[in-house]
C-alpha cells in the first residue's frame, strides 16, 4: 500500500487555500449582478479579491479552517487503519505550515490539542469500500457559521404547514433559508437531504454540497417542478451550508481546489495544475 501523506497534504492544502472554479465563476457573475458602489457588490469583490491573495501566498480563504471532513472510497484489500493514519499525520502537518488553524478542542476540558487531532472523533473520517482500482478521497472544510444554521425537519409539520411530500420539503428548506439569513458565512451552498429517518438524512447534505453548481442547480429545478407533487411521502429533511468560501474541489491527479478530491490508481499518484473536473 502506498503512502499517500503527501498527497493528502497537498488535498488539505488546496481545500483550505484555494477555490474551486464552478464556484469562483459563480462569485464573479454574482458581481456582476449587483449595482455599482452597492454594498453588496464591495463584499463580493472583497471575497474575490481575498480568494486571489489566499491563492498566491497558499494561506487560508478563512480564519475559520472548519472541521475536517474526509469521505474515503476504497478498493477491496486497503488498510484504512493505514489511511486514517496517513490522514491525520497529513492534517497535523497542515496544522503545523499553517495551512489549518487548531481547530480540535476538548469539549469537556475546552483544551486545544494544538494540531487538529482530537481522539478518535477529529478529524471525521467516513470509509466505503467500492469495486475497482481507484481509491478516491474527498475533503470538506465544514465552517462553524454554517455548521450552525443548519437544520433539521420532521415532516408533517403544522407550524409550517408543510405535509409528507416534496411540497412539504420546499416549505422546509425555505424556512431554513429565512431563519438563516445574517448568520453563517455568506454567499453560500445550500444542501438538501431527504430520508425516512434523522439518521440517513443528516449526513448526506455534506456530500451534496460538493457537487458541482450545475449540477445543485439542476437539483434545485427538480425540487421546484415536483414541489406540488404528493407522490414521494417523506419523515425527515435535513438542510445544511456551506459556505462559498469553503466548498470542496478536488484533486484528481490534478487539483481543484476547495474540497479536494484525491484519486490513486497508479503506482506513484500526484497532485498537479488545476482542472474543472468532475464532483
Amino acid at each position: 500500500m502506498h503512502d499517500l501523506t503527501n498527497e493528502i497534504l497537498e488535498l488539505i492544502r488546496l481545500t483550505s487555500t484555494d477555490l474551486s472554479p464552478d464556484v469562483e465563476k459563480s462569485l464573479h457573475s454574482a458581481v456582476e449582478s449587483e449595482t455599482p458602489g452597492s454594498a453588496a457588490r464591495g463584499a463580493l469583490e472583497t471575497v474575490i479579491e481575498n480568494v486571489e491573495i489566499s491563492r498566491r501566498n497558499s494561506s487560508p480563504i478563512c480564519q475559520d479552517t472548519g472541521t475536517p471532513i474526509f469521505f474515503v472510497r476504497h478498493p477491496a484489500g486497503w488498510s484504512t487503519r493505514k489511511l486514517k493514519e496517513q490522514i491525520r499525520t497529513a492534517l497535523a502537518e497542515a496544522t503545523k505550515k499553517s495551512y489549518m488553524r487548531p481547530n480540535a478542542v476538548n469539549a469537556v476540558t475546552e483544551k486545544n490539542s494544538g494540531n487538529n487531532l482530537g481522539g478518535d472523533d477529529f478529524p471525521s473520517i467516513h470509509f466505503e469500500e467500492v469495486d475497482g482500482e481507484e481509491l478516491t478521497i474527498e475533503l470538506i472544510l465544514k465552517g462553524g457559521g454554517c455548521e450552525n444554521v443548519g437544520a433539521q425537519y420532521s415532516l408533517p409539520d403544522d407550524r409550517l404547514g408543510a405535509g409528507r411530500d416534496l411540497a412539504g420539503v420546499r416549505k422546509a428548506v425555505l424556512d431554513a433559508v429565512h431563519k438563516a439569513q445574517g448568520q453563517g458565512c455568506a454567499p453560500g451552498i445550500l444542501g438538501i437531504s431527504i430520508g425516512a429517518t434523522a439518521a440517513r438524512a443528516t449526513p448526506n447534505p455534506r456530500r451534496s454540497c460538493s457537487r458541482r453548481l450545475a449540477s445543485a442547480t439542476r437539483t434545485q429545478s427538480w425540487l421546484h417542478s415536483r414541489s406540488s407533487s404528493r407522490k414521494k411521502p417523506t419523515n425527515s429533511a435535513s438542510v445544511q451550508w456551506v459556505s462559498a468560501e469553503k466548498r470542496p474541489s478536488w484533486i484528481p491527479r490534478s487539483p481543484v481546489s476547495r474540497a479536494c478530491r484525491l484519486r490513486s490508481s497508479s503506482p506513484s499518484p500526484t497532485c498537479a495544475g488545476h482542472t474543472a473536473d468532475a464532483r
